[in-house]
C-alpha cells in the first residue's frame, strides 16, 4: 500500500510539471493573447488614470489614451481587450486594475454591436486557467460548467488537458504579436452564416 501511495504521489509530481512551466510562460507572456492583456493590466501599479476605457477591439484601437491625456488634461488609460464581452471587461480588465489603483473618475465603455451577443468562441478555453486561483476569476468558474472550485488545485485543473498544456506551451515559445493569429482568439468560420442569441444578462 506504501509503494502505491509513492507511485501516486510521483506520478503527480511528474504530470504537475508540463502545466508549471505551462503556468509561468503565459504569465511571462507579454506578445500573445489572451496572457498578454491579463499582464498588461495586472502589472499596471499606481498609474491611477482619471479616465479608463473598456471594450473590445473597437476600444483597444478606437482609442489613443496619450493624445486624449495631452488634450483633456486627464490621465487617459485604455484597457480595452481584442475579442473580450463585457463580463471579461469588468472582472478581469477593470476589477484587477482596482487592485493596484485608485477608481477612475470616468470610464469610458465601447459598446459594439458584438457586446450584445453570446461569446463568439466557447466560454471555457485553458488559456483562463494560470489565472483561476486570482479573486477576480471567480466569475469565470461560475461561468464555466466544467469547472468548480477544486480546479484552483493545479493537478486538478488540468488533469485531461496535457495535449492541450503541450499546444500552449509550443505557441507561447513561438514570436508572435498581440492578435496576429485569428484562431488564438476563438474565431469561427462559420460565425456569421448563423443566428445568434441576444445575451439575456
Amino acid at each position: 500500500m506504501c509503494q502505491i501511495g509513492v507511485f501516486l504521489v510521483i506520478v503527480i509530481a511528474v504530470c504537475t510539471i508540463p502545466p508549471y512551466v505551462f503556468e509561468q510562460k503565459a504569465k511571462d507572456c507579454t506578445n500573445q493573447d489572451p496572457y498578454a492583456s491579463i499582464n498588461k493590466v495586472s502589472n499596471i501599479n499606481h498609474v491611477d488614470a482619471d479616465l479608463i476605457i473598456l471594450g473590445n477591439c473597437r476600444a483597444n484601437g478606437g482609442y489613443d489614451a496619450s493624445l486624449m491625456t495631452s488634450l483633456s488634461g486627464l490621465q487617459c488609460l485604455n484597457l480595452g481587450w481584442d475579442g473580450s464581452s463585457f463580463d471579461y471587461c469588468y472582472h478581469i480588465m477593470y476589477k484587477t486594475y482596482l487592485k493596484n489603483n485608485k477608481k477612475p473618475r470616468y470610464i469610458i465603455v465601447d459598446i459594439g454591436p458584438w457586446a450584445f451577443f453570446e461569446h463568439e468562441a466557447p466560454v471555457y478555453t485553458i488559456q483562463m486557467l494560470p489565472y483561476i486561483k486570482r479573486p477576480e476569476f471567480q466569475f469565470y468558474i461560475e461561468m464555466c460548467p466544467q469547472l468548480s472550485n477544486a480546479d484552483k488545485l493545479l493537478f486538478v485543473r488540468y488533469f485531461g488537458t496535457m495535449g492541450k498544456v503541450f499546444k500552449e506551451i509550443s505557441r507561447l515559445n513561438r514570436p508572435e504579436t498581440i492578435g496576429s493569429n485569428k484562431v488564438d482568439k476563438g474565431w469561427r468560420d462559420d460565425y456569421f452564416d448563423k443566428p445568434h442569441r441576444l445575451e439575456g444578462n
